[in-house]
């Protein structure tokens, strides 16, 4: 395509979409592709998934190479529930290169899809083959993997029925070892400290249910039921045991 054909084009999209452009301008493909991933991210992130899935296709239509608008169409895909989508453009990234953000979002994928196998059999290839640098590297997404992992266990579970063989359940257990996996690499969630507490009360450890409570209570002190719960367990005379995370 020649130049001002291409230049036509850039120049049609912005001003359709009403895309003011401050500090310069855009004369190539593979800077308008860049220009669209960067709008596509904002909207994801702002909830927009829809609009977000629009640019992120745009940006792709520019610029073939753009691994990025790639993964940004199957997040607009999976947060709209269109997983055999996502699915297919994150393996699409993954086969390129070697893509951790790719990879696990198969696996958010079929956990939303309720098929729990698939969803460990990724997450447990991720853990297999991840470095201790590379987990560093990506503690948010890890600590969302193993969040995912323990809620897959968790829900195997009825956590409203109480059971003298709870304690014994394997399912309890490995929700345990996956929520703490989750909680070393990211301490502040208090949604995540409430589930661990609950399964620390199926094993009939008040104690370590206590702790998590208060650890809720410091990240999350607007959520009054966090609080009442440390009170109930400190007035039946409850003492905290610590929880290494």
């Amino acid at each position: 395509m020649e130049n001002n054909e291409i230049q036509k084009k850039i120049d049609l999209f912005l001003n359709e979409h009403k895309i003011k452009i401050q500090g310069g301008q855009i004369n190539t493909e593979k800077d308008m592709s860049l220009l669209l991933s960067r709008i596509a991210k904002s909207e994801i992130d702002k909830g927009n998934y829809e609009k977000g899935l629009y640019f992120a296709v745009n940006s792709f239509k520019f610029d073939k190479k753009n691994l990025y608008s790639v993964f940004l169409q199957g997040l607009g895909f999976r947060f709209t529930g269109q997983y055999e989508d996502a699915i297919k453009a994150f393996k699409y990234c993954n086969s390129r290169k070697h893509d951790l953000a790719s990879l696990a979002n198969i696996g958010f994928c079929f956990a939303e899809l309720k098929d729990s196998e698939k969803a460990l059999d990724i997450f447990n290839k991720i853990i297999e083959n991840i470095t201790e640098e590379e987990e560093s590297n990506n503690a948010q997404l890890m600590a969302l993997v193993y969040e995912c992992m323990g809620n897959i266990y968790l829900s195997r579970e009825d956590v409203l029925e109480f059971d003298s063989t709870d304690k014994l359940k394997i399912n309890y257990k490995l929700a345990v070892k996956y929520y703490k996996n989750s909680l070393r690499l990211n301490r502040v969630n208090h949604v995540l400290l409430n589930k661990l507490a609950a399964c620390y009360y199926h094993f009939d450890d008040e104690r370590k249910a206590l702790y998590c409570y208060e650890e809720a209570v410091k990240v999350a002190p607007e959520e009054k039921n966090y609080e009442e719960a440390v009170k109930e367990l400190r007035n039946a005379g409850v003492i905290p045991d610590v929880v290494e995370f």
